[in-house]
């Protein structure tokens, strides 16, 4: 379980780097992320939906299908953890208010988001993965309707 986590959390830690690589190299240097009061425009809410919306869970079912891994990748991102490395991996502080997040939650609010989800994570047992592993099952023997003549 927690060789699961740990892995889960490298997972996202390497988005975080790609993250870091593409925004601070590329967003803000020109000036795509319009600064202060974070107008992110059309090109840096393609990029977000594009990484976040349909890049990550893609990749990290074709890791991972559907196992702890991929169920606690899911849970430590939405928690924050995302954010959180975004920022620790340059070696910088979280900002006392995160402004392009939904609601501009306070550094306190992540980070209480975040040890949450690290507790759901390790509050995920065997029982739970068995029953997503047989519905995913299920789902894939439903054949389609024959179309009506």
């Amino acid at each position: 379980m927690i060789v699961d986590l740990l892995t889960a959390l490298g997972w996202i830690g390497i988005y975080s780097v790609f993250d870091i690589l593409l925004v601070e190299n590329l967003f803000k240097p020109t000036n795509i992320y319009a600064q202060p009061g974070y107008d992110p425009g059309p090109y840096a809410d393609m990029y977000h939906v594009a990484l976040w919306a349909l890049l990550f869970p893609a990749t990290t079912l074709t890791a991972f299908g559907l196992s702890r891994k991929s169920l606690y990748s899911f849970l430590l991102f939405l928690g924050g953890w995302e954010d959180i490395l975004y920022f620790w991996l340059q070696l910088k502080s979280v900002p006392q208010e995160i402004e392009w997040l939904p609601f501009t939650p306070t550094d306190v609010h992540l980070y209480a988001r975040a040890l949450a989800s690290l507790g759901i994570s390790l509050g995920v047992d065997d029982e739970v993965q068995k029953t997503v592993q047989d519905l995913a099952r299920q789902i894939a023997t439903i054949q389609p309707r024959a179309a009506m003549s």
